[in-house]
């Protein structure tokens, strides 16, 4: 299965919307449970969850193989993808992909 994050940008959309069309399961990491609706509605799976939270991150990263990062762009950037790096390598997740 894959994660992806920042799947309410022009890329995270059409990331989902791709790996929809091949039927390869996804998960969506969302923090408004309005947007986890609309994507479950399409067949997404998702997690609800705040991205500079390890315990979300923890939590997301469980049977998840390959991460698509798409990370907001903030003042905590660098703490944010270093959390994903770091729980992404402990969950044993094979690949993670940074968009910048």
């Amino acid at each position: 299965m894959i994660l992806v994050t920042g799947t309410t940008s022009a890329v995270g959309n059409a990331v989902l919307k791709e790996l929809l069309a091949r039927k390869i399961p996804v998960r969506a990491f969302v923090r408004k449970p309005s947007v986890a609706v609309k994507l479950e509605a399409q067949g997404v799976e998702t997690f609800l969850g705040d991205m500079t939270e390890r315990e979300s991150v923890h939590k997301a990263l469980q049977g998840i193989e390959r991460v698509y990062l798409i990370s907001p762009v903030t003042a905590y950037l660098l703490a944010t993808e270093q959390l994903w790096a770091e729980e992404a390598r402990k969950a044993g997740v094979h690949y993670l992909v940074k968009q910048e």
